[in-house]
């Protein structure tokens, strides 16, 4: 089907020092031809630190903000669509083509219908003229309801994604980038032995852009993912 919505983000906020900040919106998603007025309403919240080279947000706020780096194997364009917001807590030392960061997101609480869920995971970059190198990570853990289900069981998954490559940027407004290197996974259902999957793949990367307009290409080779998706959802 055709996947689309519009989203309304308005946000406000306190600063103090330039550093610090409290932040406070509303999102509203609207998906044209459905009945509903609105789709979904989420809040954002959250506290900022921002000085120099250093990041630290906790509270619940734009994923795309703090995890545009990532590719679409760890989050898919519904994913950032649909869900955009993350709950948790996000730090992080340097920016732009050199950096490293951690984050946590929180995305069930357990209860009753709710399983209890979360991502956790790093990722970083550094740079030497046009040559770079960067990985991506996470894991995220499914539990259990509560009270637990019977029959039900806690699972993981572990994506590591690590690359190499170059990127150049010119005066003129091209932008390129090639990279090439691997993605291994985890994933397992800690019911049973044999539910347990060690995928693995080529991937690589060939973007070019002209004054804001371009292409992304990625590419995966390799084992299937995701096995347990069939089981968890």
């Amino acid at each position: 089907g055709t996947m689309h919505g519009v989203w309304l983000k308005p946000q406000g906020g306190i600063v103090w020092d330039n550093v610090n900040s409290i932040n406070v919106g509303v999102n509203l998603f609207v998906i044209p031809g459905n009945k509903k007025t609105l789709e979904k309403v989420d809040l954002t919240m959250y506290y900022q630190h921002h000085k120099g080279n250093t990041l630290f947000r906790v509270g619940a706020f734009p994923r795309k903000d703090v995890l545009d780096n990532y590719d679409s194997s760890f989050f898919r364009d519904s994913v950032n669509n649909y869900n955009p917001t993350m709950q948790g807590v996000f730090w992080q030392i340097g920016k732009d083509r050199d950096f490293i960061n951690a984050w946590m997101d929180w995305t069930g609480y357990a209860s009753k219908k709710t399983h209890e869920n979360f991502f956790v995971g790093a990722s970083g970059k550094i740079s030497k003229g046009v040559l770079f190198a960067d990985f991506q990570s996470y894991m995220f853990h499914r539990a259990l309801t509560k009270p637990a289900i019977e029959g039900e069981g806690v699972s993981e998954n572990l994506q590591l994604q690590v690359m190499a490559g170059a990127e150049i940027e010119t005066k003129r407004g091209f932008k390129g980038l090639l990279s090439a290197g691997t993605l291994v996974g985890y994933e397992r259902d800690r019911r049973f032995d044999d539910k347990l999957y060690k995928p693995a793949g080529f991937v690589a990367r060939l973007n070019a852009e002209y004054h804001g307009i371009g292409t992304k290409n990625y590419l995966y080779i390799g084992d299937p993912r995701m096995e347990l998706y069939k089981d968890f959802g």
